[in-house]
């Protein structure tokens, strides 16, 4: 769970309330886990969670190419604009989820500002609030 998210959704993460105690039973890390905390540590330091407007154009391309494709298709090849619009659909709430985590110095502009997020949000294209996708 904590592999990909932002350094701000694992402050959101630190205030959620803590058992007293640890459950029982529960096994120490292994050796694959912490090579792969490692490994999260030194993308993080080599710049891998930085955004900029060039990553942000990559990320949202496949979810309105499939959109635009899907619509586009949809009066001669339904199966197919179906198939393509829920790809569109999932990649898109993928993106959301990642932006109400609010990755990056873009995420507060885009929070703001309803026409983008109509184009990008699963909240729009899906009718889920941000509420729903952060939860």
């Amino acid at each position: 769970m904590h592999a990909f998210h932002s350094d701000k959704a694992m402050r959101m993460l630190q205030r959620l309330p803590e058992s007293k105690a640890p459950p029982a039973g529960v096994p120490e890390p292994t050796a694959l886990t912490r090579s792969f905390r490692t490994f999260r540590a030194q993308l993080v330091e080599e710049g891998w969670w930085q955004r900029s407007a060039w990553s942000e154009a990559r990320t949202l391309a496949p979810c309105l190419l499939l959109f635009v494709l899907g619509t586009l298709v949809a009066r001669r090849h339904a199966l197919l604009a179906t198939v393509l619009l829920a790809l569109g659909s999932t990649a898109s709430g993928w993106v959301a989820h990642d932006y109400v985590h609010g990755r990056g110095r873009y995420e507060p502009w885009k929070r703001m500002s309803e026409s983008v997020e109509q184009i990008e949000s699963v909240g729009s294209t899906e009718g889920v609030s941000e509420i729903w996708n952060c939860a």
